[in-house]
């Protein structure tokens, strides 16, 4: 007989889940069990015993893509970046039309500084999936990293045609802008965001900045003052602003 852990009720030992509760029964030659023992440990936060039953259950199981992807996860969130580029990949070559693994796929190795195979992993998420809207987030991300700040001005354009209301992604266009020296359109994306975070001095430095190199004094002045203001141990809105303050009243 099999007792399921979660409801105690007895079943013939060719039940592999408890047919009330859906448990998986404690069988561990069983891939059922531990995918049901990943998956729960996953769901409560317990990331290394979620990554310890998910290797039992690929190691019993196979090459599931599921259970791959599962261990992709576990593996970033642990720290395993190699770890989590091997297990999406493996994942990839299973089921190669699923969009959202090229995703993970793309950020693990990014965060594993492999750079051009981040752009071609989140470049096949999108062609599988063109509405796969955070994928230009991470591609301008990229972009921006590699020195391509075109490429990531036109991905963070293109999330903000799909969510018009993504704050981060004028964030991103503004240091992209600022880059490249395009200071007035860095100052319009800027603003965005210093009207969304009114408290965030961060982005009233960048605003002022930007305000600055596009000619706009008065205008950077007002700004660097709130963002100092709003943090006073700002060195950098402080020096900017000293210097401003100087021009103006020689």
């Amino acid at each position: 007989m099999n007792t399921c852990g979660s409801c105690k009720k007895n079943y013939a030992k060719e039940y592999v889940y408890c047919p009330l509760c859906g448990a998986a029964f404690h069988n561990e030659k069983s891939p059922a069990y531990w995918l049901d023992q990943a998956r729960s440990l996953q769901a409560h936060g317990k990331n290394k015993s979620a990554l310890a039953a998910v290797k039992k259950y690929v190691a019993l199981e196979g090459d599931d893509a599921a259970g791959l992807r599962i261990m992709g996860e576990l593996c970033y969130r642990v720290g395993d970046i190699a770890g989590s580029i091997g297990a999406y990949l493996k994942a990839t070559r299973v089921q190669p039309d699923e969009s959202s693994t090229f995703y993970h796929l793309g950020i693990s190795y990014y965060r594993g500084a492999k750079i051009r195979k981040a752009l071609e992993s989140l470049e096949k998420c999108l062609k599988l999936d063109p509405g796969f809207t955070m994928a230009h987030y991470w591609l301008g991300i990229v972009n921006y990293h590699s020195g391509r700040a075109d490429g990531a001005i036109h991905h963070f354009q293109k999330l903000l045609e799909l969510n018009p209301s993504s704050v981060i992604a004028n964030y991103h266009l503004g240091v992209n802008y600022a880059s490249i020296g395009e200071h007035s359109l860095a100052a319009e994306s800027f603003k965005v965001v210093a009207d969304a975070s009114p408290d965030d001095e961060a982005a009233a430095y960048h605003l002022g900045q930007a305000y600055y190199y596009s000619g706009k004094m008065m205008e950077a002045i007002e700004v660097l003052r709130k963002a100092v203001k709003l943090n006073p141990h700002d060195e950098r809105s402080k020096k900017m602003l000293e210097i401003l303050t100087n021009v103006a009243n020689p």
